[in-house]
């Protein structure tokens, strides 16, 4: 008949020998798992250059031309802070470049004569 110490020495064994297999068995799942992610990328990007040398330079030429011309519609407009500023300065008397204590002449002065904004 087997005494305790035996039947807990083939457990130990069995468990051992368990997490050794499920550690290498996952080891080989990962190291495949991330060839397959490789190749997969490998073949996206092959695909990819091959539809960018047959359109020209981009895949969807006429959307990249709908992007330049908003781009060059946006440069040429003025932004919302530029308006303001513009807008500002005009208010004050179209001095532009200087601020408003540097135009009216009460640089420094103190008291109820500060300009109001």
């Amino acid at each position: 008949m087997n005494t305790k110490a035996s039947v807990a020495y083939g457990w130990g064994i069995l468990v051992l020998a368990g997490r050794g297999a499920y550690y290498f068995a996952k080891r080989t799942i990962k190291a495949e798992r991330a060839e397959r992610i490789e190749a997969i990328d490998r073949r996206h990007a092959a695909q990819h250059d091959t539809k960018t040398t047959e359109h020209g330079a981009s895949p969807n030429p006429r959307k990249k031309q709908h992007v330049t011309e908003t781009s060059r519609r946006d440069e040429k407009s003025p932004t919302t802070a530029q308006l303001a500023s513009i807008a500002f300065h005009k208010l004050e008397g179209g001095n532009l470049g200087q601020s408003p204590e540097a135009a009216s002449g009460r640089m420094g002065s103190v008291g109820h004569e500060q300009a109001k904004f």
